[in-house]
Formats: C-alpha cells, structure tokens, sequence
C-alpha cells in the first residue's frame, strides 16, 4: 500500500476490553506510546439492552499513552473491545 507516495506499514495495533459499569460513562485506558498523528482508533461494544442508540461511546487518544472511553448515558453496564492501530 502507498499513502502519499510512500509505503505505509503498520508498526504497532494494540488491542484490549474493557467493561463501564452502571453509573461510569467515561474510562481511560493506559497503552503503550504512540505517535498520535499516525495512528487511529476502532471500537465495539456489546450491551445488555434494547436501547442501543443510548449508548453509543465515544472513543479518543487524549495523549500518546491515554485511551479514552465515553458515554452519555451510563444506566447499563457495557463492554468495549478497542484497537490502537499506529502506521510507520
């Protein structure tokens, strides 16, 4: 693959789960370091009830090391399967 004329490797994906409990609606998850500007971030979520569209989280590296969960409405306990994915 080539991104802007260069080739583009993956040099580092992390991976984790974590669960948010009723009455949390943001966590922050330590990782190993990296370069903000090239890496990305995916989540999912499994939940326990029908009100999916309440529940959608927010997800964000607020520093090189930080990974932050968050949610508006925090009735119901949630879990997050997240990927750091870091390119070259």
């Amino acid at each position: 693959m080539t991104v802007l004329g260069r080739p583009a490797g993956i040099k580092s994906v992390q991976r984790g789960l974590n669960s948010m409990g009723t009455g949390t609606g943001t966590i922050n998850v330590s990782i190993s370091s990296v370069d903000m500007s090239k890496s990305f971030v995916t989540v999912s979520q499994r939940i326990n009830t029908a009100a999916v569209d309440r529940l959608m989280a927010t997800v964000r590296l607020t520093s090189s090391t930080n990974l932050e969960i968050n949610r508006d409405d925090n009735y119901s306990t949630t879990f997050y399967a997240w990927e750091v994915v870091e390119f070259e």
